[in-house]
């Protein structure tokens, strides 16, 4: 069955992304979204399905903006700039996209799909280039410090929501990404906590930068 020119399936996951944010993660309907992109309820439901299916198309979009706020000139992994404040730099943004658009960081870690749907290559990629700029910096350890500074934000967005909510988000980051990566450095060869599926160098897990 063919989309109707307004539920375009390449700028759906954009638009659906615009009304969650200004309704609330919590709060956007179908409805709401067909209202937005000038179609019945009942139109977008036959081609998406139910509001699981929109959202994976909102959690997508969303990764995919997070994705182009980390990306700047300084954070390119091996291009001579200092490694370690690449990794500050990507941090200190990670946390401003989350300031910025709580709602659509909500998708990014509510709406990830199965391992087998197309979608889930936008979470693979965005894991990749996060760790390429981490594997500058600590190249013996890449996987598992990636690992760990997404953790330490994701901890950190949630206290900044929560019990230090009064805190700026990126109180403190410097410093604890700093010791993060010399204490990777410290321990030497680390081996990868992730899936195989995930590693981007394959099943045998290398911690080699290339």
């Amino acid at each position: 069955m063919p989309y109707p020119a307004q539920i375009d399936p390449k700028t759906l996951g954009e638009r659906a992304l615009a009304v969650a944010e200004s309704r609330g993660w919590g709060a956007w309907t179908l409805r709401d979204v067909a209202r937005a992109l000038g179609v019945t309820a009942n139109a977008l439901y036959r081609h998406m399905g139910d509001r699981a299916g929109l959202e994976i198309a909102i959690g997508e979009a969303a990764v995919r903006a997070l994705q182009a706020s980390l990306r700047a000139p300084e954070l390119s992994a091996g291009a001579g700039a200092d490694a370690d404040a690449n990794v500050v730099a990507l941090a200190r943004r990670f946390l401003a996209f989350t300031a910025a658009r709580p709602h659509a960081f909500t998708a990014f870690v509510s709406a990830k799909p199965s391992l087998e749907h197309p979608a889930h290559q936008a979470w693979i990629g965005l894991w990749r280039e996060v760790r390429g700029v981490v594997a500058a910096a600590a190249p013996d350890a890449a996987d598992a410090a990636a690992f760990a500074l997404m953790a330490l934000l994701h901890g950190r967005v949630e206290l900044s929501r929560r019990i230090a909510k009064h805190a700026r988000p990126d109180a403190g980051i410097d410093e604890a990404v700093r010791a993060l990566l010399v204490g990777f450095r410290a321990l030497g060869p680390v081996e990868s906590p992730l899936p195989p599926h995930v590693r981007a160098d394959g099943p045998r897990g290398r911690q080699d930068a290339s």
